[in-house]
C-alpha cells in the first residue's frame, strides 16, 4: 500500500511539470544568431562578397555605420537563414566616421550585433632625435619617414609602395602608380599597397593590402578598410578609409 501512495505521488508530480510547460505557457524567446560563413573579395578589390547565416530566419538585416546609421537594409524571406551579400565603398557616402561598420539583425522586436569592418592594423612608431621615424605595420613591414623642408618622405623596406592620393574611395590598381619613394606634405596622406603575402606579385593579387597613411608632427595614423573582425586576414579590398584624421 505504502508503494502505491509512492507510485501516485511521483505520477501526480510528472504531471503537475508537465502540465506547467505544456500548451499554456509561451516557448522561450529564439536565440538571435549572425555570423560570416564565407568571404571573399571581387572586382578587383571593389567589393567583398560575404556569406552570411542567421538565426532564426525571416529577420531584418540592418548594414550600419560606425555611429548606428543605418545605410542598407534587407528584409529576409520565412524560412531564409543564408543571405549572400556584397558590401562595397557606397557606405562611405553615409558615414560620417569610416573606421568600422556592423550588422544588426533584428527579429520580432529583438536585435543582436555583429562588428563587420575595422581598421585597427596594428601600427608601432619608433622615433628618436635626429634620425627618421620607423612606423612598423603589422608586425613586419617598416616605413620610414624623414623630415623634409617642405614636409615628409616616406620610404620602405621593399615590401610597401606609396601613391600621392587623389580623390576617390579606391586605392589605384597596382604597379602604377605606386613608387618606392613618395614626398608628402605634413599633414598629408599617402595610399598604401603592401605586397601583404610577399609573393613579389607586380599587379592586383588580391592577397595585398591596401590603406592610408597619415604623418603629422604629432604623430602617424595608417588604416584600411578591408579587415573583418571574424576573419582579420581579410584583405585585397582597395576601398579606403577616407577618416584621415578622425583619430588624430
Amino acid at each position: 500500500m505504502r508503494d502505491l501512495l509512492k507510485r501516485i505521488r511521483s505520477l501526480a508530480f510528472v504531471a503537475t511539470v508537465v502540465w506547467g510547460i505544456g500548451p499554456g505557457c509561451p516557448p522561450p524567446p529564439p536565440e538571435l544568431a549572425i555570423w560570416v560563413e564565407r568571404y571573399e573579395v571581387s572586382g578587383n578589390g571593389t567589393k567583398m562578397d560575404l556569406t552570411l547565416y542567421v538565426s532564426p530566419p525571416a529577420g531584418t538585416l540592418y548594414i550600419e555605420c560606425s555611429d548606428g546609421t543605418p545605410f542598407d537594409t534587407v528584409a529576409l524571406g520565412e524560412g531564409t537563414d543564408s543571405l549572400e551579400y556584397s558590401l562595397d565603398s557606397t557606405f562611405l557616402a553615409s558615414c560620417s566616421d569610416h573606421t568600422w561598420t556592423r550588422f544588426t539583425y533584428t527579429y520580432e522586436g529583438d536585435k543582436t550585433m555583429m562588428d563587420l569592418l575595422h581598421s585597427d592594423v596594428p601600427i608601432r612608431t619608433i622615433g628618436y632625435p635626429n634620425r627618421p621615424r620607423k612606423v612598423v605595420i603589422d608586425y613586419r613591414d617598416t616605413v620610414l619617414i624623414y623630415d623634409d623642408s617642405s614636409g615628409y618622405v616616406l620610404t620602405s623596406n621593399g615590401y610597401v609602395k606609396f601613391a600621392p592620393y587623389t580623390g576617390g574611395v579606391y586605392a589605384p590598381i597596382p604597379p602604377a602608380p605606386y613608387m618606392d619613394t613618395l614626398s608628402i606634405t605634413k599633414g598629408g596622406t599617402a595610399v598604401v599597397w603592401i605586397d601583404h603575402d610577399r609573393d613579389g606579385a607586380e599587379g592586383y593579387d588580391g592577397d595585398d593590402l591596401f590603406g592610408v597613411l597619415t604623418a603629422t608632427p604629432d604623430g602617424v595614423r595608417f588604416s584600411v578598410l578591408g579587415l573583418l573582425y571574424t576573419h582579420p586576414t581579410l584583405t585585397g579590398y582597395r576601398g579606403l578609409d577616407l577618416c584621415f584624421r578622425c583619430s588624430m
